[in-house]
């Protein structure tokens, strides 16, 4: 037969078991001060977990962090009201001092995942997702250099085959002062296109 203290022994152990998961599931944890010293101190973590808000009747002079990373928070405060994000901070234990009326109130904040961590790896996502999409939907050069150059071949031969016939052009005359019946330069130049393409013409032909 079970014993109640067995019975309850399993209790806890899940209530202890789902506080857990719960707490690893928060972006962080607050362990409060709970003497009496720290009554006259509101130290709360927002909705979100990923701010502290402190609030005093007092004036709060300096709120700074000490332990294994150091002076991670460090402001001077001198009002009643703060928030301090806690985005910036590395996984890990945070001892947080909070300075008043030379009263040191002292508590913990365990960060339970490392949020900047979290937002480079969105952003490597984000770049990795658009190089793949620029990488499928662009086609294969070999194979657009292929189409262009059966293109460039269609044209040439479109422009070999068509026939037409070469009008009459004036003659380049400097010496008709009066300019009358005188190729222009223009003229000059279009007359020598239509020759060379005369000439490549019966060249494909022979």
């Amino acid at each position: 037969m079970i014993s109640t203290r067995s019975i309850l022994a399993s209790i806890f152990m899940i209530m202890f078991c789902m506080i857990s998961v719960e707490a690893q599931g928060d972006f962080a944890t607050l362990v409060k001060n709970v003497n009496y010293r720290a009554d006259g101190l509101n130290h709360d973590l927002s909705v979100t977990k990923d701010t502290l808000k402190l609030k005093s009747d007092d004036i709060i002079q300096r709120v700074y962090s000490v332990g294994e990373h150091g002076r991670a928070i460090d402001l001077w405060v001198n009002r009643k009201q703060r928030d301090i994000p806690l985005t910036e901070l590395a996984k890990g234990k945070y001892v947080f001092v909070v300075e008043q009326n030379y009263l040191k109130i002292v508590f913990q904040v365990v960060i339970n995942r490392d949020n900047r961590l979290l937002e480079l790896n969105n952003v490597m996502d984000s770049r990795t997702t658009g190089t793949t999409s620029e990488v499928i939907d662009e086609k294969d050069p070999l194979e657009n250099a292929l189409i262009e150059e059966k293109k460039l071949t269609k044209e040439i031969r479109k422009s070999s085959i068509i026939t037409t016939e070469l009008p009459a052009y004036k003659k380049y005359n400097l010496t008709d002062v009066n300019r009358a019946g005188m190729q222009s330069r223009e003229e000059a130049r279009k007359q020598r296109i239509e020759e060379l393409k005369a000439k490549l013409k019966k060249q494909r032909k022979d």
